[in-house]
Parts: structure tokens; C-alpha cells; sequence
């Protein structure tokens, strides 16, 4: 039963990475060297926003759980976090 699924769900789990993986090849052949780069900064510029978009719902999920244990455990976090170092300087 499960493995039923699994193959029935294969084809739309492919479909989406073939899907851009065939629009960039595209992209790439019929696009000028000088249009390509505009839309490699167009492309990042989506991510970018996206990123920004999903930055800005964690921090409102944060606010609305907002306590004071939970903010001690964002500063245990922060102060064991090996990343705190190497940002700081």
C-alpha cells in the first residue's frame, strides 16, 4: 500500500525539479549573454525576497509566543551558538 503511493506520488515529486531544471536550459540557449544577466539578478532578487518573507514570519511567530522563558532560551541559544564568534567580528 505504501509503496503503491509512494510510485503514484514519484512522477509529481519530478515534475517540479524538471520542470526548472529544463526552463534554465532554455533560458540559457535562447537568451543573450548580456539578457542572461539581467535575469540572474531578477532570480536573485526573488530569492532574495522570498528569504526576506520567510525571516519576517518567523519573527512574527516569535512575537506572538513571546515569553520569558522563551526569550532566555533564545539568549542560551545565541551564546552557545558557534556561529556568535565569527558574526561579531
Amino acid at each position: 500500500m505504501l509503496l503503491r503511493e509512494t510510485i503514484l506520488y514519484l512522477p509529481a515529486q519530478l515534475a517540479g525539479p524538471l520542470a526548472q531544471f529544463l526552463s534554465v536550459i532554455l533560458r540559457t540557449y535562447f537568451l543573450a549573454p548580456e539578457e542572461m544577466g539581467a535575469f540572474a539578478l531578477i532570480a536573485a532578487a526573488r530569492e532574495a525576497d522570498e528569504a526576506m518573507r520567510q525571516r519576517v514570519d518567523h519573527d512574527l511567530y516569535c512575537i506572538d509566543i513571546r515569553s520569558l522563558g522563551f526569550d532566555l532560551y533564545i539568549l542560551l541559544l545565541t551564546v552557545i551558538s558557534p556561529k556568535a564568534g565569527r558574526n561579531a567580528r
